[in-house]
């Protein structure tokens, strides 16, 4: 058995036995980023969420009408916050899909990974339903556990998705029917090469192959890096073949990678689980700004999971978990207005 496969192995058993709160726990500590010579933005708390124990927010997104959706690990219950700060259940999971993201559709549909599921889901436009978009089934990986964590669309309606437990990281295509191997260790990039525990998947343009959505921004959990995939901008299933390697690990974490978000400019904003938010800067990856938080009372710290931009705007929405209980939402202004998001088309 390789190295690769030993460290896969790891990671999959590792989430499978303590599951990702616990992980969160785990990992999480006090200690505040290094700033050095960069610029550091102060956020704000925006409003508490609640003060339910062991709530761990994911997925924040924002609809048309203003509305932003969080879920909370590990119950994935969604909530839908109005623009006036009013609070409500917007989807209650019956107890065996374990939400984990949301993206949503440009028709109003939440897209939702499963943790307990090993699926995704689009809940309706009301809250009211769902139906199972891409299946267990369809990762051709097996009974084999999984642990669907994250997507992303792309400008098209299709998107990527990645599996934290295996490594796979896969595309489904924009009429929902097909589902493709993308990168993973049994289809890795050139000298074996993949993100270990991919976490949060962004799209942004390449370099390389100087094309719009042809390069996907991986935080690694476990490994704490940050990694680049160039893709084939004629084939979104295939790896660049232009002649510079089209997988990378480009710059070293502070912390444990949780999700991430680029801006218009393609600056990236990396949850630090335990140390807040590293930014890095497009193309270089080196450290831009450091973006830190402190809890709404001096006790209190937090856990940084996961952030999204209000459309059109500057505004950088964060979601966090406070040591002390509960969950609240952060506010801070990004380097760069947001990018074009598909479910503002």
């Amino acid at each position: 058995m390789g190295k690769r496969t030993l460290e896969r192995k790891r990671v999959g058993i590792a989430i499978l036995a303590l599951g990702l709160p616990a992980l969160l726990l785990v990992t999480a500590c006090a200690s505040s980023p290094p700033t050095g010579e960069v610029e550091v933005i102060n956020a704000e708390p925006w409003m508490k969420v609640s003060d339910v124990a062991n709530f761990f927010p994911e997925g924040p997104a924002f609809d048309r009408n203003g509305n932003l959706y969080l879920v909370q690990l590990p119950t994935g219950t969604i909530y839908r916050i109005t623009p006036d700060k009013e609070v409500s259940i917007f989807f209650k999971d019956p107890g065996i899909l374990q939400l984990a993201s949301i993206d949503i559709h440009k028709d109003g549909r939440l897209f939702c990974t499963t943790l307990g599921q090993g699926s995704i889901i689009a809940v309706a436009p009301d809250g009211e339903s769902y139906t199972e978009i891409v299946k267990k089934s369809d990762l051709g990986i097996g009974e084999n556990a999984t642990y669907v964590d994250d997507m992303v669309f792309t400008s098209t309606g299709a998107f990527y998705f990645d599996d934290m437990s295996t490594g796979n990281i896969y595309y489904c295509s924009s009429d929902l029917r097909t589902v493709s191997l993308v990168i993973g260790p049994e289809k890795p990039g050139p000298g074996g090469v993949y993100p270990q525990s991919p976490n949060r998947i962004s799209l942004v343009y390449s370099p390389l192959s100087r094309a719009k959505e042809s390069r996907l921004l991986i935080g690694d959990f476990f490994d704490k890096t940050e990694w680049y995939i160039d893709l084939d901008p004629k084939d979104p299933t295939k790896l660049w073949a232009g002649g510079e390697s089209p997988v990378s690990m480009v710059a070293q974490l502070a912390g444990s990678a949780d999700s991430n978000e680029v801006d218009a400019d393609g600056n990236v904003y990396q949850c630090l689980v335990d140390q807040g938010i590293q930014v890095l800067k497009a193309n270089t990856y080196e450290t831009a700004a450091w973006v830190k938080f402190a809890g709404p009372e001096a006790s209190q710290t937090t856990r940084v999971t996961n952030l999204t931009f209000k459309p059109n705007t500057d505004e950088v929405y964060a979601v966090v978990g406070l040591d002390a209980g509960g969950a609240a939402v952060y506010k801070f202004k990004g380097l760069a207005k947001a990018k074009a998001y598909y479910s503002m088309q």
